[in-house]
């Protein structure tokens, strides 16, 4: 839903307060006659328009002192500059006037007491009915805002959240925001989903629709029913086959689990067999070498033995030579070694 393009702009005697109605005709937009909405001042003679009403192509010169605008850049140059940039304290002055939500009662009053109005007078009750009510109609046949504040919040806060101001539903009917959640019950352009069969109907013809598709929504059901007990089976045979390999699963880990216990025992036992025989064989080489080394001590003293009786018979046999030698060749012998 979307709020009408036409609810923008005010009438100074339509939402401004008794007492600040004089300021407010100061800031009445010339073109349009209401009360200045997005200001723009113009650069010829300083003088206030809604941005809308002076950019309008068919507006070519001040509606103020008639000076031409130009065109292209030219013409935007001429036109002027947003009121927050050129005037703040105008701009200030403007949002500070004190005003009536245009869905007050005080806009009823003004309206009934011959006034010109700026908002449309239609009304749709929450029942999505539309009447048009004239401006003589009884201020007690509606409820109506009674918000009041500032211009500057009113344009920018409570026009977009106002719970009476009346927005625009898909089918084309104006209600207001509060009873926008009463209108989707009735209206045309919302349909809903029936939760058995899915076809799409009015909010408002969906008890007939129910009442009339009986036998169908009683075989949908049915027909769903079924499905879920052939679901539910189903899942109960998953569920059978599942627990079956659960067991099957159990068996091959403790068989595997035996298996692996097995083999680590033989291991066990293989390695302690080949460790006594590395002992044993440890031992006997330790043996053999200590034998070895005796036998080797042995033969060598035998050596040593042998060569001491050796030397000994050798200087026995010296001794006898001397001692037997004649003495003439002893002192042969002596005599030829003196001769050295």
């Amino acid at each position: 839903m979307s709020s009408p393009g036409s609810f923008d702009k005010f009438r100074v005697d339509d939402i401004v307060c008794e007492e600040a109605r004089d300021l407010a005709k100061h800031y009445e937009c010339s073109v349009c006659l209401n009360l200045v909405e997005d200001p723009l001042q113009t650069a010829c003679c300083s003088s206030i328009f809604c941005t809308s009403c002076i950019e309008h192509p068919s507006v070519r010169s001040c509606p103020t002192c008639r000076v031409p605008f130009g065109r292209g850049t030219e013409a935007t140059a001429t036109r002027g500059s947003p009121l927050k940039k050129s005037n703040i304290h105008a701009l200030r002055m403007i949002n500070k006037i004190n005003v009536y939500c245009p869905w007050s009662m005080r806009h009823r009053q003004t309206a009934s007491s011959g006034g010109s109005s700026s908002l449309s007078s239609t009304v749709v009750s929450t029942n999505g009915s539309s009447s048009s009510t004239s401006a003589s109609s009884s201020p007690e046949d509606e409820e109506w805002c009674q918000w009041k504040g500032e211009y500057g919040d009113l344009m920018g806060k409570h026009l977009a959240n106002c719970q009476f101001a009346k927005v625009t539903c898909e089918c084309g009917l104006a209600i207001r925001r509060k009873d926008r959640n009463a209108h989707k019950l009735i209206c045309p352009s919302l349909l809903v989903a029936c939760k058995i069969c899915g076809l799409k109907v009015k909010p408002a013809d969906l008890a007939v629709h129910d009442a009339a598709a009986a036998v169908q929504h009683v075989a949908i059901l049915q027909k769903q029913m079924m499905e879920r007990g052939l679901l539910a089976a189903r899942r109960d045979q998953v569920s059978s086959q599942l627990s079956g390999v659960d067991l099957k699963l159990d068996a091959h880990r403790a068989a595997a689990n035996s298996d692996a216990n097995r083999k680590h025992e033989d291991l066990k036992g293989t390695v302690s067999s080949s460790a006594a025989n590395h002992y044993e064989f440890a031992v006997e080489s330790r043996n053999t070498i200590v034998g070895l080394l005796v036998l080797a001590i042995l033969l060598q003293m035998l050596i040593l033995a042998k060569l001491g009786k050796d030397e000994a018979t050798t200087a026995t046999t010296t001794t006898e030579s001397i001692t037997c030698a004649p003495p003439a060749a002893v002192k042969r012998e002596w005599c030829w070694c003196s001769s050295f």
